[in-house]
């Protein structure tokens, strides 16, 4: 949204004025797994149209509570994010 294009510009500008090529930089999405997969790629696909080079996925707050379920969480978001990589 509006935020993000006036981020964009902000970082642009500072990288222009730096002597920085600002399509050097990339951007860094964050996406919160709350078990959907439908949601998450369509997070994904929303960070990829933005411009995004990386997305970090939180599952934190999912209500998983133990490391092998984050674990179990996690191999299930490879699946999907393997589909949006370049």
């Amino acid at each position: 949204g509006p935020e993000l294009t006036e981020a964009q510009s902000v970082i642009a500008a500072a990288a222009t004025e730096a002597g920085r090529d600002p399509g050097t930089i990339g951007m860094d999405g964050r996406v919160s797994w709350r078990g959907d997969i439908g949601l998450l790629a369509d997070r994904l696909g929303q960070w990829q149209q933005a411009g995004a080079t990386h997305v970090s996925v939180n599952t934190m707050g999912a209500g998983l509570d133990t490391v092998d379920e984050h674990l179990s969480a996690l191999a299930t978001i490879a699946g999907v994010v393997k589909d949006y990589s370049s």
